[in-house]
Order: C-alpha cells, then sequence, then structure tokens
C-alpha cells in the first residue's frame, strides 16, 4: 500500500493563509492586515446567509435591522500567533448600491468599540454622516488632512490572541473592533435586483496622518509607520431582497388549475 504524501509545515502555513483569505475575500497574496465587515445579527424582514449575505423581505422591510461587526484579521508567517499584536486602526464604513441606484436604503447608528479592548485613549466611533452623498447615513469622515471623524479603535497595550484575539487558523488572528447597527429606512423597487453593499473602505491621508491607519505587528515585526502595507478592506456584506416562497394557497391554486387542464385534455380525446 503506497503511503500518503506528507504535508510540511511551511506547505500547511499557506494553505491555511490562502483558506483565510479566502473566507474574507482577498488573495494570499494581499493577506496581511485586513478590516473586515460581517453581518452578525438581524431583525425584522432580514435575515442572514452567512456574514456576508442579508437577506431582506420587501413586504417587512421598513425598520429592519442589521448589526455588523468590523474585525482587523492580521496574518503572519511563524506559527506563533502571540507574535500578532494590534493597537489601533483608522477607517469608515459606508452603504452604496452595487451596479446601480442604491435601492435598498438605510442608516447606520450606534457604533460601539468593544468595551474594555478597544475604547481606550483617544479612541473615535466614528462620526455619523453621509460620506457618499446618496443620502444615507454612514459612519467616518472624507477629509484627508485630519483623522477627526474617522472610527479609530484604540487600545494603549498591545492586544494579542490571549487578550482581546482569537485564533483562525496557524498565523491567522482577527478582533473584533467595532459593532454598529444599519436600519433599513425604505425600498424603492421591490422588483429590484439591485443590492446595497456595506464595508469599511480606508482613507488616503497626508503622509503624516497615514501612519495612525494601523498600529500593529506580524510576527512580532513592527508594522507602523507610513511605510507599512497599507490595510485593505475584506469582501462586501451584501444586502439583497428576498425571493418569496410560494404560499401554500397559490400551490393549491397551482395545483388546482393543472387538474382542470388535465381534464379538459382527457375530455378532447374521448370526444
Amino acid at each position: 500500500m503506497k503511503s500518503l504524501p506528507t504535508i510540511s509545515k511551511s506547505s500547511l502555513a499557506t494553505l491555511t493563509l490562502a483558506a483565510t483569505a479566502l473566507a474574507v475575500g482577498i488573495s494570499a497574496a494581499q493577506a496581511d492586515i485586513v478590516f473586515d465587515m460581517r453581518a452578525t445579527g438581524a431583525t425584522g424582514g432580514a435575515t442572514l446567509s452567512g456574514n456576508k449575505l442579508v437577506n431582506l423581505d420587501g413586504s417587512n422591510a421598513l425598520g429592519s435591522t442589521v448589526t455588523f461587526t468590523i474585525f482587523a484579521v492580521l496574518t503572519g508567517a511563524d506559527n506563533l500567533l502571540t507574535n500578532e499584536t494590534f493597537n489601533q486602526a483608522m477607517f469608515a464604513a459606508r452603504s452604496a448600491g452595487v451596479g446601480g441606484t442604491k435601492n435598498i436604503k438605510g442608516n447606520f447608528s450606534n457604533p460601539v468599540l468593544t468595551p474594555g479592548v478597544f475604547d481606550q485613549g483617544a479612541k473615535q466611533v466614528g462620526n455619523l454622516v453621509d460620506i457618499n452623498g446618496d443620502g444615507d447615513i454612514d459612519l467616518g469622515s472624507t477629509v484627508t488632512n485630519a483623522i477627526a471623524g474617522y472610527i479609530i479603535p484604540l487600545s494603549t497595550a498591545s492586544r494579542t490572541v490571549l487578550d482581546g484575539g482569537s485564533p483562525v487558523g496557524l498565523n491567522t488572528v482577527e478582533f473584533a473592533l467595532e459593532t454598529f447597527t444599519f436600519t433599513v429606512t425604505g425600498v424603492l423597487d421591490n422588483n429590484s435586483l439591485v443590492k446595497t453593499s456595506v464595508n469599511t473602505f480606508i482613507p488616503t491621508l497626508t503622509a503624516a496622518l497615514n501612519a495612525q491607519r494601523a498600529l500593529y505587528k506580524l510576527d512580532n515585526v513592527s508594522k507602523t509607520g507610513s511605510s507599512a502595507p497599507i490595510p485593505i478592506s475584506g469582501a462586501d456584506v451584501l444586502v439583497q431582497l428576498s425571493v418569496p416562497e410560494p404560499s401554500a394557497f397559490g400551490m393549491l391554486a397551482l395545483g388546482a388549475l393543472g387538474l382542470v387542464g388535465f381534464r379538459r385534455m382527457g375530455l378532447r380525446r374521448a370526444s
């Protein structure tokens, strides 16, 4: 009997990195620090399908809410999770229409940084403001010469997998940074296929301020400063109108029509 091929630790680490990157919608080559938006709760006519898709019942949409949580996902390479540490980040969050005019309208509210972890020092929950001019309330700012208004989760101590982080594979640690609520305020067209996306975006500021976009370590090497890799956003969370299931009454009506048609065919053949 042939023996199964063995997988080296380095190969296994590469596979783990690729799987983690795929989960947040990026390539393995890009994985370093990712701000990943996830849907983590829903009420009213909203239901979750995993953490990247929200189905919305158009007949019960108004006032439905979705809870979102923003994670920082750090991926190193030395198989020692305690060497990935995180202190702070800076970004914004917004919603937008995908491939057309925004159909599912809604506002962000109730931003809360992770209590006791990233709500320290000069932290900021983010301003409630319309960032992209679509009439809906987002979180953050659009200025490029100041950090005021942006979301800044901050811990005065370096956080690790042991005190604030969660392990994801051999080399990846994720940190929950902030939660907020998206409340549906209207649906323009119940027949529209245009989805609403929700995600973070990383501002491009002056060189001196860009260093504050993230303060962290990978493999115990500091990645802070304007020369550090620019953080990227994970895959969008999509909010879409759900296709209603046929009602029991509707199925019975279809069945009755089918039976009538079958009988008529039989009568024609008999005549």
